[in-house]
Formats: C-alpha cells, structure tokens, sequence
C-alpha cells in the first residue's frame, strides 16, 4: 500500500479512471436496483399468475358443478319426461292423441339433447370419468353430427395418458 503512490502516476489514465467509476457503480447501484425495481416486479408476477391461477380453478369448479347439475338434474328429469311420453303414445287411444304424444315427443327429446349439448359445452364428465382421449373423440363425434365439416382425430398416442387437471381442462 504505501508503494502504490509511486506505481501509479500522479495524474491517472482516463480509461483506468472510467474503468474504475463502472465497477464502482455497478457494485453499488446494481444491487440497489435489483432491490427496489426487479424484486418488486417479481412479486407482483408471483401474485398475478397466482390469482390467475386460483381464479381459473375456481372457474371451472363452478362449471364442473353447474354442468353436473344440468346434467343429473334437469337431463334425468326430461329423460323420465320422454320416457312417459314413449308409454303415453303407445297408450293413447285414438290418433289425435297420438299425435300430439309423438309431438311432445319430439320437443323433449329436442330438449334433452340442447340441455345435453349444455352440459357437455359446459365441461365433459368424460373428461373427469375416463381422460383426454375420451372426451376428445366425444367432442369430435359431437362436432360431425352437428356441423357440415370433415373432421379426423387420432388420440392414439394419448389414449390411456392422464395429463394433469389444468392440461385437460385447457385442450379439451
């Protein structure tokens, strides 16, 4: 220490000097940005994608059981309903009444199969029962029987693989 006023010269190099003040502020301001400005946003991300996260389980936690409840109850209950229809006109006398047995028929049948649709678009119980693969070929049997497209699928690869819950619930 006491050699170093005679190894540097008296009047120092600007590049050295520059040199010198970078480390130094990046040695001192570096970590004081990191403090108040990265830390910070790091945190707020964690708390973001945290509520994102609860919010989107939440979510389909309520579809899950708003699609049960449709489901169970107002598709049994019109399943019962197209059930009694069915014994009604095979019982009706005469062929007015059968008639409009086979018309009332015909709209809860209509009916079963739009609260049916619902419940699926909801959330498919396939998809909690049996997997991905499943519900996907549900969905695609569904999409042809309702809609004039050409649709392939080929689940081969994941037939029999559960992903997890979040996975499913955003493929399918």
């Amino acid at each position: 220490m006491l050699a170093l006023p005679w190894l540097l010269p008296a009047e120092p190099h600007p590049l050295l000097e520059a040199a010198g003040d970078a480390v130094i502020l990046v040695a001192v301001i570096a970590p004081a940005i990191w403090w108040t400005v990265v830390r910070p946003l790091r945190e707020v991300n964690r708390l973001r994608t945290q509520f994102l996260a609860d919010l989107f389980s939440r979510i389909e936690t309520d579809r899950r059981g708003t699609a049960h409840e449709v489901h169970d109850g107002v598709g049994q209950s019109l399943s019962l309903l197209v059930s009694g229809l069915r014994s009604a006109q095979e019982a009706a006398a005469g062929p007015g009444e059968a008639a409009r047995s086979e018309h009332l028929l015909a709209l809860a049948r209509g009916a079963l199969k739009d609260v049916k649709r619902l419940a699926l678009g909801l959330r498919p119980s396939l998809l909690d029962d049996l997997g991905l693969a499943p519900a996907l070929e549900r969905l695609a049997g569904d999409v042809r029987e309702n809609y004039p497209v050409g649709l392939t699928l080929d689940v081969a690869d994941i037939a029999g693989v559960r992903f997890p819950e979040p996975v499913e619930t955003a493929v399918c």
